[in-house]
């Protein structure tokens, strides 16, 4: 996001919120916070936090929880169980993973997760116990949501700082909002962008 688009962000986040007036300084530091993000998911982010009946302006990180939020197309975990059943029917599972990866990335993650991917089937042991089977899909399914929204509102903070936790969201093969909005590019800490080597 540029400065220009954000200034047209902030001045609606103040017409929409003016109990208080934002300090330059304030917004300064909100673009510090956003610029990673594409303009539009930004304006959007602020535009779903405005009509859920927020009372007061957002300040930059409730707006990245809100991207981290909307981004989450995967829905909840019984869908995400259900479509981990189906991929389980096809008779090569490795287009089993690959059916389900195109549906939801993070039903695919709970299958590599629960170590059940791979040349065997998916849900081999589906048949022994269900509601366990079902249980444990459930739990690792929202470790992985809570892994993929951490990444997206952690992502702006810089790399190197030697929090495992950190460089762990930052892994190989997640690829954030702000990612995805680079199309080809990656990006560095503060929001500067440089070429992938294809």
């Amino acid at each position: 996001m540029t400065k220009r688009e954000w200034l047209t962000i902030a001045a609606e986040i103040q017409a929409r919120w003016p109990q208080r007036v934002l300090e330059d300084e304030t917004l300064a530091l909100w673009f510090n916070d956003l610029q990673a993000f594409d303009a539009g998911q930004v304006r959007a982010a602020v535009l779903a936090l405005y009509v859920e009946g927020r009372e007061w302006a957002p300040n930059s990180g409730i707006v990245v929880n809100k991207l981290a939020e909307l981004d989450d197309a995967d829905g909840d975990w019984a869908e995400a169980w259900a479509l981990a059943k189906r991929a389980n029917r096809k008779v090569d599972m490795r287009e089993g993973m690959r059916w389900l990866e195109e549906r939801s990335p993070n039903a695919a993650e709970t299958v590599r997760r629960l170590d059940c991917g791979g040349n065997q089937a998916l849900m081999i042991y589906l048949t022994a116990d269900e509601g366990t089977v079902r249980a444990q899909f459930r739990d690792a399914y929202r470790g992985v949501q809570r892994d993929r929204q951490q990444g997206v509102l952690y992502e702006t903070l810089p790399s190197g700082t030697g929090l495992r936790r950190l460089e762990g969201l930052k892994r190989p093969g997640f690829k954030s909002i702000a990612e995805r909005a680079a199309g080809g590019k990656e990006l560095t800490d503060g929001g500067q962008q440089k070429q992938i080597e294809q």
